[in-house]
């Protein structure tokens, strides 16, 4: 057998290598045909999962839409039901009033008609009608700032505010004292009302045990109603909340200064006023108020510190009306030095006097010995 010739030995091998690259490029062809499915396929299952994604977040869209509909269609119905049920009752209110009122007018009608007039209701009627309409706007002012920082009625506190401003226009002299302090809203109204009439040299004495109220009396510390003290005292005692009547001396303090009274005229006294009013008494006072509550703390306040009230000074006893303790320490003290006070009555429990003027302490059976 002839050996092939060399040309065409070439020839084989040119062909082979042809063959070979065109195997090459149809395989890079099918590499680059598959990917391009493969990207286009990726790409139609994103849109397919993004519309599903969209379809889902319509129907849960539409789904809340539904229950918020929903919820304001109940809610609307709950409201116009109790808007109904309120509308009755207000109607029901209105016709009682109605009713009340021309039973009222009615009665009148036949006490005129009998000329006759029940002025005792006649008063209580004008009285609700008037509320404090009038009190000074210059008081109410005042009583605004200072009301949340004492348990003082507005009736006491109008009483003080007056009392106050008679000491300064009658030039009557002396410092003030409060013994029974608390957040001293009541010495803060009168800081203010001593600011506005400019006599900021009067000093005003703060006694209080600045940690709640000491333990009362059980047989004398009764409230007007029969509720003996103690048995709240020992109540809190056992829960551990001694909050009864408690104000730090630091926030009591900061109340006071907070008026813009000098800060040197401001004493604050703590302790048992039982033991710290002998070592720190005013030399003289033209108001003293009393709101410590209890028996004991009222007798020492009066012993030590009534004596130093001036002639035509103010005497303020916050619960001689509600508390049976305080009622009898100052009924006592007054026994024991022969006076017979008049005692105002600013509310039910609150009684104020003016000292008599001291030429009155020679009329002797008068009653007015009280100097």
């Amino acid at each position: 057998m002839k050996p092939p010739r060399p040309h065409r030995i070439e020839e084989s091998q040119r062909n082979a290598r042809h063959r070979g690259d065109r195997s090459s490029q149809l395989r890079t062809a099918i590499d680059t045909l598959r990917l391009g499915l493969r990207s286009r396929l990726a790409v139609l299952g994103n849109r397919k999962r993004e519309e599903r994604l969209k379809q889902e977040l319509a129907a849960t869209r539409q789904a809340h839409i539904e229950q918020v509909t929903d919820l304001n269609r109940k809610a609307a119905a709950e409201i116009a039901a109790i808007r109904v049920a309120y509308s009755e009752q207000i109607q029901q209110r209105d016709q009682q009033i109605a009713a009340l009122t021309e039973a009222a007018t009615e009665g009148a009608r036949q006490l005129q008609r009998q000329k006759e007039t029940d002025y005792q209701l006649l008063m209580i009627h004008q009285n609700l009608l008037a509320d404090f309409k009038d009190m000074e706007p210059e008081f109410l002012e005042l009583y605004e700032s200072c009301k949340a920082f004492t348990m003082t009625s507005i009736e006491r506190l109008y009483s003080l505010y007056k009392s106050i401003e008679y000491l300064c226009r009658s030039g009557i002299p002396g410092d003030l004292a409060e013994c029974g302090v608390w957040r001293g809203g009541s010495c803060m109204l009168m800081a203010r009302v001593l600011l506005g009439h400019r006599e900021t040299a009067r000093r005003i004495f703060m006694y209080d045990t600045f940690a709640g109220h000491p333990r009362p009396d059980a047989e004398k510390d009764i409230d007007i109603w029969g509720n003996r003290a103690i048995d709240e005292w020992q109540r809190r005692e056992a829960s551990g909340t001694r909050e009864w009547g408690f104000a730090s001396l630091a926030e009591t303090r900061a109340d006071l200064i907070s008026t813009g009274y000098p800060e040197d005229r401001l004493v604050f006294v703590e302790g048992m006023v039982e033991q710290t009013i002998p070592e720190s008494a005013a030399e003289r006072l033209a108001l003293l108020r009393l709101d410590t509550d209890w028996y004991e703390s009222a007798r020492a306040a009066l012993h030590h510190l009534y004596p130093r009230l001036v002639p035509g000074g103010i005497l303020i006893i916050d619960d001689y009306g509600h508390y049976q303790g305080q009622r009898q320490a100052v009924d006592s003290y007054f026994r024991e030095i022969g006076c017979t006070p008049l005692l105002h009555r600013i509310d039910y429990s609150c009684r104020v006097m003016v000292k008599p003027p001291a030429e009155a302490t020679a009329l002797k059976g008068s009653g007015w010995t009280c100097g």
